[in-house]
């Protein structure tokens, strides 16, 4: 492992650092766990030679206490900031969710549901902007779901302090922030409001209701800037006919080229779209979002519309790299509202559908955090809702206990195979890895705990409920899946597989053997997760991985696959494979040659409870 980040984990020394998630202009962030407190956590990390910079150094920490200032449920809270050696490092709440350019990928989403997107990202600015802070780079990729799909805004870290020449974009003429989603006054180095920040959040509303950017993004990036300050943009309603006129004129108000002209605050843009959303398609559009915003009591008659208006067509349309569903959801029964005798501050889309039955029974539901003071006027608060507390679970839970094996590859008569065929390489690496190099097209490489000599370890030939997990990081450019198995017995015998693929997805599979010794894997299941692709050109990363199996042989087994930390998928044998081993597979695809590095491979029992 590189020595950064060996010089990470030993900075963060309550913590269990995970594999890459992300970087960008601000350095590289991390997946990890605080041991203690089990909590996920990611990990930002300035690049070493910057942190080695006071100046940019000194930015960090800004960034650092900009956050821990801003204490509201739609932006992501800082929960630690470390220097050592020279690295600084941000702890942060995961958002195991992914961003709303991820999301809007993978199933789109409806014209409810992006209003809701823009609401809780104007009620995220809007707190920001009472504090002082301007945000400057709002986009959809700095947009996050938490795991109760609460979008919070994340990546403060261009923000500058409204007041005085603070305000200015740059000191010497250098633009910061993306140019598809700029304001002019910010392209031109002026000074700055919260108008450019609604701007920037009109943008990211325009574009997923439409497919599309409001300027063409042909062209460089100066091009583009150039639209902005002296192009006015095409009319959402233009762009996308479905979108109710109130709605294209609230967000096409946002977008006008002078900051005059715009809503003065985040807080105006997001009543002007609710309140246009509660207009065309009633006051419990919200409840039908899927997303999870909150209001103040007080601003309910501000969002709150009253008759319905025609619903929009049922149109999936796929342009640029997002796909946008059209359709205003069928209209369900609302889900029970939150008591308000608990608290002045209510989920919005609770009270909101409530607003249109006054008399309906209010029942209680299981709030799991609350903000006790909230800013007069403000749109929205900190509380979430996570569902009712007579809900029954889906599968029985489980949950890690101790670690009965761990290797870190370091010594190399650990017990694992080597090996070197044309067909097939299994050794361990000068750096400490393991790798399983699949040679030719459609070879499985498959390495398990059966091991010899002195290496032999009777607690891993016949593991029964166990958690596998491990770091992988593919080496070479062939394409296939990698991952972990269990319930292995040796060749000819069947195993459960939980797989990475190298061009974006996951699954998990039971791979047996027919009479002539030839396998097949069943697919239990399986779905895409764009953050396993490495992209054209880039370096692959490390991924943490894990395998949970869990269950009786011959009964239902549970398979269970985590990402990072974040749970990707699961799936249920009903006829279960009986106890076995454990251990690491790499399938190559027709292209052939899929070398994965391995790294930290741990094992623990599972404990049902």
């Amino acid at each position: 492992m590189n020595s950064d980040y060996e010089l990470l984990v030993e900075a963060l020394p309550a913590y269990d650092v995970g594999g890459e998630l992300g970087r960008g202009a601000w350095g590289r962030v991390f997946a990890g766990r605080h041991r203690h407190l089990d909590r996920n956590v990611a990990i930002k990390q300035l690049p070493p030679a910057f942190g080695a910079d006071p100046t940019i150094r000194a930015r960090f920490l800004a960034e650092a206490r900009l956050l821990a200032s801003l204490d509201h449920p739609h932006i992501v809270p800082i929960y630690d900031y470390v220097e050592f050696r020279g690295l600084c490092v941000l702890v942060m709440e995961r958002l195991s969710l992914g961003t709303v350019v991820q999301r809007a990928q993978m199933n789109g989403f409806t014209q409810p549901a992006s209003v809701a997107i823009g609401l809780a990202t104007a009620a995220g600015l809007h707190h920001a902007h009472q504090r002082g802070v301007l945000h400057r780079d709002v986009k959809p990729q700095n947009l996050m779901f938490s795991s109760t799909s609460t979008v919070k805004v994340t990546d403060f870290g261009i923000a500058k302090v409204i007041g005085g020449a603070n305000t200015v974009a740059t000191r010497a003429g250098y633009v910061m922030g993306t140019p598809a989603y700029i304001a002019p006054e910010q392209a031109q180095a002026k000074q700055l409001t919260p108008a450019t920040d609604v701007y920037a959040a009109a943008t990211v509303v325009y574009e997923l209701l439409s497919g599309r950017l409001p300027y063409s993004d042909e062209g460089d990036a100066v091009t583009m800037l150039y639209r902005h300050v002296h192009e006015d943009p095409e009319p959402l309603g233009a762009a996308n006919p479905d979108v109710p006129g109130q709605l294209a004129g609230a967000v096409d108000r946002a977008l006008v080229r002078d900051p005059r002209d715009r809503y003065a605050s985040a807080e105006e843009f997001g009543i002007a779209i609710a309140r246009a959303a509660s207009s065309s398609w009633g006051p419990s559009w919200l409840d039908t979002s899927g997303i999870t915003v909150v209001v103040a009591r007080s601003m309910l008659a501000e969002v709150a519309g009253s008759s319905p208006a025609e619903a929009a067509p049922e149109t999936r349309r796929k342009l640029g790299a997002i796909t946008v569903l059209n359709r205003r959801p069928a209209r369900r029964e609302s889900r029970q509202p939150v008591d308000v005798a608990l608290t002045d501050l209510v989920p919005a889309g609770e009270l909101i559908a409530d607003r249109a039955r006054p008399g309906r029974r209010i029942s209680r539901w299981q709030v799991i955090g609350a903000v006790t003071t909230v800013a007069i006027g403000a749109l929205v608060v900190a509380l979430v809702v996570v569902g009712r507390t007579d809900r029954p679970s889906r599968t029985a839970q489980t949950h890690t206990a101790s670690i009965i094996f761990s290797d870190n590859f370091t010594d190399r008569n650990s017990g694992w195979g080597t090996l070197n065929s044309p067909a097939e390489v299994t050794q361990y690496t000068t750096d400490h890895h393991y790798r399983i190099d699949a040679r030719v097209p459609e070879q499985v490489v498959y390495v398990d705990s059966e091991f010899s000599g002195g290496a032999v370890r009777p607690q891993l030939t016949d593991i029964g409920d166990a958690s596998v997990e491990v770091g992988a990081r593919q080496v070479s450019g062939g394409q296939g899946v990698f991952g972990l198995l269990c319930r292995g017995r040796g060749l000819g015998q069947p195993y459960y597989f939980g797989a990475a693929g190298t061009d974006g997805f996951w699954g998990l599979y039971k791979y047996t053997y027919d009479t002539q010794g030839t396998g097949d894997a069943t697919t239990l299941n399986k779905g895409d997760i764009p953050s396993l692709a490495t992209p054209p050109g880039a370096t692959p990363r490390l991924d943490r991985l894990r395998l949970d199996c869990a269950g009786r042989a011959g009964a239902t087994v549970t398979l269970r696959l985590y990402e990072n930390g974040v749970l990707v998928g699961e799936a249920q044998d009903p006829n279960g494979l009986p106890t076995g081993r454990v251990g690491m597979l790499v399938d190559s695809e027709s292209s052939g040659d899929l070398a994965v590095d391995f790294d930290s491979f741990t094992v623990r029992r599972l404990v049902s409870g």
